[in-house]
């Protein structure tokens, strides 16, 4: 056994400098004809390399985030939610138009929850049809309004990319692909007949994103945090998250704790001054070195927060997952909980589903052989001079 370091680090259980999650224009469908595409390659959890169907069994499903606008209350109206093949026409990347395994939806109650619901995650069952994906292989979740009767609007709901060209999704609207919602990252998640989950490689997973949350010194809980665990022995060298301070009375302590839901103990901490650090006008990523490394067992609860101690607001932000089972696509996977406790005090068990964009950046892990030395990222040039 031998530690070898991540001379950049490894942030855990968030890869922060993706930003977080934030949502995109979304794809809104108001006339017949319109149409949402969400592109990339299969993600199956668990086992890589695996293949799964995605059938009318009653156990696949699409689940999305849906929007600010939710009207779908008339007879005439028909939207078809399946999965389709990827032509070579582009960029952006567009569907083949021919269905595989998909859901017409006419009455807003044939997702759950109903389609008059706004700013919620949705699942519907396919009704017809049947596909067979494997890791790897390039598909498009399409939304097809194939007829609009009255003011029916559905919207649908990717994240804004930090330079990113793929995955993506696209827009059909005036007979043209490329309209309003194009060029975003998607945020779907599908499951298959035997119950396994199944995304895009490289989804920036998100319910309602919601209000940041905000706190201060005389709020109860004063303090958030997110529960998570690691697969190996490790060790870690900064405390990382996405906060906002609101005024320069806006202090805070960040915290790495053990045993946190019981007999909280601190491993780490380190006092913030609003005064001493940067401003920005949204709740972007900062990261803390600690003063020396702290170990990590792998297996083995532990908690990063931050504490408010200040008489200002601090803004954090938060995840927001509308399936609690997306966690399998995250670093920590189901181990990843939101929690909160007040004056100290031990957290609570914590929540699957809101979760504080907080974590840890790994510089050391524990290699069963070998080891001892330094991995660096080599650099890359892109360009003509190759």
């Amino acid at each position: 056994m031998a530690y070898t370091r991540l001379a950049d680090g490894l942030y855990w259980p968030f890869q922060f400098r993706e930003g977080p999650m934030n949502i995109s224009t979304q794809g809104t469908l108001d006339a017949a004809g319109e149409k949402f595409a969400m592109i990339g390659r299969v993600k199956i959890a668990g086992t890589p390399g695996t293949s799964k169907t995605i059938n009318t069994s009653g156990s696949s499903k699409i689940e999305w985030q849906g929007g600010s606008t939710a009207v779908f209350d008339n007879a005439s109206s028909s939207l078809s939610v399946g999965i389709q093949g990827v032509n070579t026409s582009g960029p952006p990347a567009q569907p083949d138009g021919t269905f595989s395994a998909y859901a017409v939806i006419t009455t807003s109650a044939d997702a759950s929850p109903s389609l008059t619901t706004a700013d919620v995650w949705h699942s519907i069952t396919p009704t017809t049809g049947t596909v067979t994906v494997s890791d790897g292989d390039l598909i498009a979740v399409v939304w097809d309004l194939t007829a609009r009767g009255g003011s029916d609007a559905i919207m649908v709901t990717p994240a804004t990319p930090v330079s990113l060209v793929f995955p993506t999704t696209n827009a059909y609207a005036s007979s043209a692909w490329g309209a309003a919602g194009a060029n975003g990252q998607p945020n779907v998640i599908l499951t298959a007949s035997d119950g396994t989950l199944i995304t895009l490689d490289g989804c920036k997973l998100f319910g309602n994103v919601g209000v940041a949350i905000i706190t201060s010194s005389a709020t109860n809980p004063d303090e958030y945090g997110t529960i998570f665990q690691v697969p190996f022995d490790c060790k870690v060298d900064a405390i990382c998250g996405a906060i906002r301070v609101m005024a320069s009375n806006s202090d805070f302590t960040l915290f790495l704790t053990s045993s946190p839901t019981s007999s909280r103990s601190t491993l780490a901490s380190i006092a913030v001054a609003a005064t001493q650090i940067g401003t920005a006008s949204s709740n972007t990523f900062s990261q803390w070195k600690l003063a020396s490394e702290i170990a990590l067992t792998a297996n083995t609860d532990y908690c990063v927060s931050f504490q408010a101690t200040g008489a200002g607001a601090i803004r954090v932000s938060q995840s927001t997952l509308g399936n609690g089972g997306a966690r399998e696509f995250w670093n920590g996977g189901t181990t990843v909980k939101g929690s909160t406790a007040n004056n100290a005090a031990d957290f609570a068990a914590g929540s699957t589903t809101v979760i504080p964009y907080l974590g840890v950046r790994i510089s050391q892990i524990d290699f069963p052989s070998g080891g001892g030395g330094i991995y660096r990222r080599v650099p890359i040039t892109i360009g003509a001079g190759r």
